[in-house]
């Protein structure tokens, strides 16, 4: 059985090229992005970010990306 969940998120780039995903909307620091101390993320290396097609959010952006996803839970 195959369950399906979408959750709204954010993504944004770090200074030093590190891509992170955040379940609550994150705030440019001076050199990565963050939020409250309890928030949930995930962080994704330079070449994967790339990979999976993140290549266009920058540092340089003002704001992080909000993006979907779906998440698959195989049962």
């Amino acid at each position: 059985m195959i369950m399906e969940e979408k959750i709204t998120a954010w993504i944004a780039r770090d200074k030093d090229e590190t891509v992170c995903i955040f379940l609550d909307k994150p705030e440019k620091g001076q050199s990565s992005w963050y939020n409250h101390p309890n928030g949930e993320f995930a962080i994704i290396n330079e070449s994967c970010g790339d990979l999976f097609g993140f290549s266009n959010v920058q540092w340089e952006d003002e704001e992080p990306t909000k993006i979907e996803l779906t998440i698959k839970i195989c049962k």
